[in-house]
């Protein structure tokens, strides 16, 4: 319901909450969340299907032993969704991303009495650390060229330096979203 009246108020409605993490040399780094109307669209469509699946899933995982581990991590893999989307610091972002990719293995590996399950949460994980590794190039590119880990200093990286970050956070994103030719792990997860 939060994210429903989060996408319909106006586009001039924000909220900005950052607070200071670390300090390296100079630069201080910040945990912060950003809500606004370039977010909302993603926070709605996660909310949503996340509760579509968690309704779905009440019926469908009654009779299992270990629901309430299959609930708690389905909450995590939401948590973690939702602080990819509205993160304002590419450091946190990625912190967020390894939790995806951490409740991902554990939900595709849930049936782990199933051999297939297992092998299919291995084989998830390691293509996921394809996209985590690109994904570490990006932030370096960010930060060599910026010294800042803030997603909104993305916009002052000179057109050589977005390019090449561009690069490496493309095929993060393909590997983590099973896109060709980073896909073979979707099919395997879908024994989990």
């Amino acid at each position: 319901l939060f994210s429903f009246s989060l996408f319909f108020k106006t586009q001039a409605n924000y909220l900005d909450q950052s607070i200071p993490w670390f300090t390296i040399g100079q630069s201080t780094i910040t945990v912060g969340f950003l809500i606004g109307s370039f977010n909302t669209p993603m926070i709605l469509v996660t909310t949503l299907i996340s509760f579509l699946v968690h309704v779905y899933s009440i019926g469908y995982m009654a009779d299992d032993k270990f629901q309430k581990k299959y609930f708690g991590i389905l909450g995590l893999f939401t948590f973690s969704m939702l602080g990819l989307v509205m993160s304002t610091n590419l450091l946190v972002t990625f912190c967020f991303w390894e939790l995806i990719g951490f409740s991902s293995y554990i939900l595709i590996g849930h049936y782990s009495e199933q051999n297939e399950a297992g092998a299919a949460a291995t084989k998830a994980s390691l293509m996921n650390k394809v996209c985590d590794i690109s994904f570490i190039i990006f932030l370096m590119i960010v930060w060599a060229n910026l010294g800042s880990m803030e997603a909104l200093s993305l916009q002052y990286l000179s057109s050589d330096s977005k390019f090449s970050a561009s690069i490496f956070f493309f095929i993060a994103v393909m590997a983590k979203s099973a896109q060709f030719p980073l896909f073979t792990w979707l099919q395997d997860a879908m024994v989990g």
